[in-house]
C-alpha cells in the first residue's frame, strides 16, 4: 500500500529490490556465506557498575572468528549508532584480548552501501578508550534523572557529524529547517517549545546553545575521541 500503482510501482519496486541484493551482497562479503548468526552474553566492569545483557546480530565464520554486524536501510542516526557502540564495547571488553573480533556497521541509501565515518571511529578505538565511553554514558543516564543533557536528537546529530566551523550552522538549520524541508523544531512543536524554553536556543551566545554544544562535546568524546584517521570498518582487532 505504499508504492504507486502502474509501471511506477514496479520501478519503485525495482529500485529496494536492487538496494536490499547491494547490502546483502555486502553482508556475506563481511561474514562470509557460512557464517552462523549467534547470541552471546556479557558481563563487564566499569569502574563501581556491572554491565550485563546478550549481544545478538553476531555472527561466527567458519574459521572460529566473531564478527559484530550492524545493518540499516535508511538515514543513520543517534538511535542506530548507540547500539552499535554498546555491542561493540562490550564484546570486545567482554573477551579475552587475543580473541579475534571483528565489527562492521553496514547502511545502505539510494547511493549505495557504505559505513559511516562515526562507526568507523567507535570500531577504531582501544580497550581502555571503549571502557571510558561506557563509563561516561554510565554517568550521562545517572546524571539525567537530576539534570537532563541539553540533547536535541536530530539537530545534535548534525552537529556531531559535521566538522569544524560549519558544525553550529548546520546544527541551526537542522533545527529550524530549509525552504524544501522541514527542520526539526516543526516535526513536534509542543517537544520543541519544551525543550528550548526559557534558554534562547538555537541562538549563538545564549545559554541553551552552549548547553548544547557542551553535550554534544561530551558525546563527541564517547563515540569518537581519538583525532587520528578512522581504520577500515570490518578489520580484525
Amino acid at each position: 500500500g505504499l508504492l504507486p500503482s502502474g509501471d511506477l510501482a514496479a520501478r519503485a519496486y525495482a529500485r529496494l529490490r536492487d538496494r536490499a541484493d547491494a547490502l546483502l551482497a555486502a553482508v556475506r562479503a563481511c561474514v562470509g556465506a557460512d557464517a552462523k548468526e549467534i547470541r552471546k552474553s556479557v558481563i563487564v566492569r566499569v569502574g563501581d557498575e556491572r554491565v550485563i545483557g546478550t549481544i545478538d546480530r553476531l555472527f561466527q565464520r567458519s574459521n572460529g572468528t566473531l564478527c559484530l554486524l550492524h545493518t540499516h536501510a535508511g538515514d543513520v542516526t543517534f538511535r542506530h549508532v548507540l547500539p552499535f557502540y554498546i555491542d561493540w564495547a562490550t564484546l570486545r571488553l567482554s573477551s579475552d584480548e587475543n580473541t579475534a573480533l571483528s565489527a562492521a556497521f553496514l547502511a545502505c541509501d539510494k547511493t549505495g552501501v557504505s559505513t559511516p565515518q562515526l562507526c568507523e571511529r567507535i570500531v577504531a578505538q582501544d580497550r581502555a578508550q571503549l571502557a571510558h565511553g561506557l563509563k561516561e554514558l554510565i554517568s550521562m543516564m545517572r546524571q539525567s534523572t537530576s539534570s537532563p543533557p541539553f540533547l536535541i536528537p536530530k539537530s545534535s546529530w548534525a552537529w556531531l557529524t559535521e566538522q569544524g566551523d560549519g558544525r553550529d550552522a548546520k546544527a541551526r538549520t537542522a533545527w529550524r529547517g530549509t525552504m524544501g524541508a522541514k527542520g526539526e523544531v516543526a516535526y513536534e512543536p509542543s517537544y520543541a517549545a519544551l525543550v528550548a524554553r526559557g534558554s534562547g536556543f538555537p541562538d549563538a551566545g545564549s545559554r541553551g546553545f552552549a548547553e548544547f554544544v557542551r553535550t554534544n562535546e561530551w558525546i563527541a568524546r564517547i563515540l569518537a575521541p581519538s583525532p587520528t584517521a578512522p581504520s577500515s570498518a570490518g578489520s580484525d582487532v
